[in-house]
């Protein structure tokens, strides 16, 4: 499970897995081979094509990975606000930190917004992530009190491996240096 400082803090989250491994490329890589799996399963005819294409699949990922790794290089440590916690494994493989805004898929409550505003202040937070499928109204508000830059990252683009270097780019110029 993902966890964040702001969790740990306020102790609103349960312990639930997060099930947004997606936006982690190795991750995609052992779902990808489970997928190549059950297709062979049911078309063992193709096997040679589904292994080629799965094959294919794994170095693009792996490569998106380095190329991702690169970018965040010298970026270790430093954290962001995510309107809806679904950005944890890739902060977790990049060595970066995600602090939700939501609290158990809600929009915080005056007083936990001011325990965030406080926490991102002095983290020195300086991106807030939000997503088009969840409201940005909180991550909007707390980005403005921080002086955040707010960063639109879908999870869910159909163009999975554009999109996570796209993210991990727009992060990267936002979290800048120190």
């Amino acid at each position: 499970m993902c966890s964040s400082d702001l969790e740990s803090q306020l102790q609103h989250e349960d312990d639930a897995l997060d099930p947004h491994i997606w936006t982690d490329p190795i991750r995609l890589i052992k779902v990808a081979e489970n997928i190549r799996d059950a297709l062979i399963e049911a078309m063992p005819e193709a096997k040679e094509k589904i292994a080629q294409n799965c094959d294919r699949l794994v170095r693009d990922l792996t490569a998106l990975d380095r190329r991702i790794a690169d970018r965040m290089a010298g970026l270790k440590g430093r954290g962001f606000l995510a309107s809806h916690p679904s950005w944890c494994y890739f902060a977790e493989r990049y060595g970066l930190g995600q602090t939700p805004i939501e609290i158990t898929g809600r929009e915080p409550s005056a007083r936990q917004t001011a325990e965030l505003v406080n926490l991102a202040r002095e983290k020195n937070i300086r991106a807030v992530l939000v997503q088009q499928q969840f409201s940005r109204r909180s991550a909007e508000a707390v980005a403005q009190s921080i002086g955040a830059v707010l960063i639109t990252a879908d999870p869910l683009a159909e163009d999975i491996l554009s999109n996570l270097y796209d993210v991990a780019d727009r992060l990267a110029n936002a979290l800048g240096t120190p």
